[in-house]
């Protein structure tokens, strides 16, 4: 599909993808540490660079990515790469971060949205990137 714009749906998900991660990552560096350097791991709690070589993730509470989840920002949080990637998640630690952090109503809206569906234009992710930038 490709927007009014010019850019495909692909490379404008790309984009605000980028632009929304950065986002997670330097809120929740700020959030943890107290800097925009530094971040703590969600599901570990070790810290690691927010940026750069070796960095955090913005990692999602539920697997799957569609598109009503992508960028719910309650949803996504810095995750290393370890427990993002390597541990699938880290979902039993990811949950009590959750439940801790959020509480069970929550937890219970966001299951409910990822079951939903929600197609995004290539123009709406490019507003998506604008907004994080």
């Amino acid at each position: 599909m490709v927007a009014k714009c010019g850019i495909k749906t692909g490379a404008a998900k790309k984009l605000a993808w980028a632009a929304f991660s950065e986002y997670i990552r330097l809120r929740d560096a700020k959030s943890t540490t107290g800097t925009t350097t530094e971040c703590r791991c969600c599901t570990c709690g070790k810290i690691y660079p927010a940026f750069g070589k070796g960095c955090i993730q913005a990692g999602h509470f539920i697997a799957g990515r569609n598109n009503a989840i992508l960028f719910e920002e309650r949803c996504v949080h810095a995750q290393c790469y370890m427990c993002n990637v390597m541990r699938k998640g880290a979902t039993v630690e990811y949950f009590y971060f959750m439940e801790k952090t959020y509480g069970r109503e929550e937890i219970d809206r966001l299951y409910a949205l990822s079951k939903t569906i929600k197609k995004l234009t290539a123009i709406e992710l490019l507003e998506i990137e604008a907004q994080y930038k």
